[in-house]
């Protein structure tokens, strides 16, 4: 039975797990637990009130629904949060989220700093999300590693909490027109998380150095100048693009030689998520 169907008269049994090991087990290991009957499961696109409890390797808030326990990852959760999420991945064994309600706040919430998606640890204290990695390295090395009578070390703290990235990978994208630039204008930034199908425009990437914000605004600015479009998967390439290379146009930004050579190949733009004209 595929997990996109709607079973919800006669639900096929799903897994259940203590409470500690959603947070320290990967979804394909909890895939793997045996299914306790009696659980439904939601369907994707279902609107859940959940309460998180713990925080999953990468950042995405774990929850329960139902007696039976039935696992849902939420991004945009911490635990103590009570949210309004909505399913876009429903397996037989646990679903992912993303949150679009915060209905009521951890208390150990704090406001984020960067606007735009891969921070997700950004909404709890430093000190807190130390403190939460090396719960989940203790736990994994004790559930999954089975492994005891060791001694943690405690973690040592970044030097530099912003800005410490010295390679990111940036995708383009159509603004939508809702804040993000006139509808259809060319962006370049990171996908957005949780099942959202868009580039989010970025006007300052918190993750990257200056100069590398500087050199993403460069490249987006060459691109916009040549007339340059997002390469959309599910869209064939016209004849002129399949049969012949773009031509060259001016010369391209000044030490950025890739994106010049990216905007001549859409056939290698296209590998990378880039443009083409």
């Amino acid at each position: 039975m595929s997990d996109e169907t709607d079973t919800r008269a006669g639900e096929e049994p799903v897994a259940t797990m203590p409470a500690d090991d959603a947070a320290v087990l990967s979804p394909a290991q909890i895939a793997e637990r045996k299914p306790e009957p009696g659980t439904v499961r939601p369907q994707r696109g279902d609107e859940l009130e959940l309460r998180i409890e713990s925080l999953a390797f990468g950042g995405e808030g774990v929850a329960r629904l139902g007696d039976g326990g039935y696992v849902v990852f939420v991004a945009g959760a911490v635990p103590g949060d009570l949210v309004r999420a909505v399913v876009h991945k429903r397996k037989r064994s646990y679903a992912h989220a993303r949150t679009i309600e915060v209905l009521e706040p951890s208390p150990e919430r704090i406001e984020p700093l960067a606007h735009h998606p891969g921070v997700p640890w950004q909404v709890l204290p430093y000190e807190r999300q130390l403190e939460i990695k090396r719960e989940q390295v203790g736990e994994a090395l004790r559930r999954i590693g089975r492994l005891d009578g060791f001694e943690l070390e405690p973690i040592i703290p970044a030097v530099e909490q912003w800005r410490y990235r010295n390679k990111l990978e940036y995708s383009f994208g159509e603004a939508l027109g809702d804040g993000d630039g006139e509808a259809g204008e060319l962006v370049c930034g990171f996908h957005a998380s949780a099942g959202g199908n868009r580039v989010e425009q970025m006007r300052d990437c918190l993750l990257a150095s200056e100069r590398g914000n500087l050199a993403r605004e460069v490249v987006l600015r060459w691109c916009r100048a040549e007339g340059l479009e997002a390469w959309d998967r599910g869209r064939p390439l016209d004849a002129a693009a399949e049969g012949e290379a773009s031509p060259a146009g001016p010369e391209g930004p000044a030490g950025l030689d890739a994106a010049a050579d990216q905007a001549q190949a859409p056939d290698r733009a296209a590998a990378t998520g880039g443009t083409r004209r």
